[in-house]
């Protein structure tokens, strides 16, 4: 059994859920027609549907991130917004704009300082420079394994959004959580493609490095104690 405590009755479910739908389904307008795809009739359907699914799953997270217990809950809340607009652009279009993902890294340095600043602590820069510190290791790590890949295969596997999409999850979670969170992501990613693996075919990871933020921002958020 697994214990959680909520800031608020589970019934507020049904009013915060639609909010944060229309919401999303707002960003996502804006996000199709920045990157041009609102206008193209070609795979409409298909960018619908993405569209939607992406709309509802962030809308769920961003509805369970309000309900939890805990202050970090609103910087939670805009990481989630953040997530959400990098992970509708990758799915829709396979890139990861640097304006995109190093805006998402910033707000995360910034994020850092919510804690010991609203907790009155004087701990706020060295905070910061933990997170900054932890951001750029994982910026090295995972560019080096760009670079390796390139010289190996000849193709760059992570691609470069994906090597600032990492570094900015660092940013806002932190190295220990910031790596659970990519090795989650990668895991989940590893499970999808398993049976495209004969065909050669590949797939966009922001997504699911997203996802394992995600998770990672809840389990933060709630730390559930589980009962044996």
């Amino acid at each position: 059994m697994t214990m959680l405590t909520l800031s608020m009755p589970w019934q507020f479910t049904a009013a915060l859920f639609p909010v944060f739908l229309l919401l999303l389904s707002f960003i996502a307008t804006h996000v199709r027609k920045s990157i041009g795809l609102y206008y193209l009739p070609r795979n409409r359907g298909e960018q619908e549907f993405t569209a939607t699914a992406v709309s509802w799953l962030f809308a769920a997270a961003a509805t369970v991130v309000m309900l939890s217990p805990l202050s970090q809950r609103l910087p939670a809340f805009f990481f989630i917004l953040f997530l959400f607009r990098l992970t509708l652009t990758d799915a829709l279009t396979g890139l990861l704009p640097r304006h995109m993902t190093v805006s998402c890294l910033l707000a995360g340095l910034a994020a850092s300082l919510w804690k010991p600043v609203s907790e009155g602590s004087g701990a706020a820069l060295s905070v910061l420079a933990g997170h900054t510190a932890a951001c750029l290791v994982v910026l090295v790590m995972v560019g080096a394994l760009r670079q390796f890949s390139i010289l190996r295969d000849g193709r760059e596997n992570p691609a470069l959004g994906d090597v600032w999409l990492a570094g900015a999850v660092t940013a806002w979670l932190g190295f220990s959580d910031g790596c659970w969170a990519i090795g989650t992501g990668v895991v989940m990613f590893t499970l999808w493609q398993a049976p495209k693996r004969h065909t050669g075919e590949g797939g966009p990871l922001g997504p699911w490095l997203s996802a394992g933020a995600v998770t990672v921002t809840l389990i933060q958020l709630y730390q559930p104690i589980v009962i044996w």
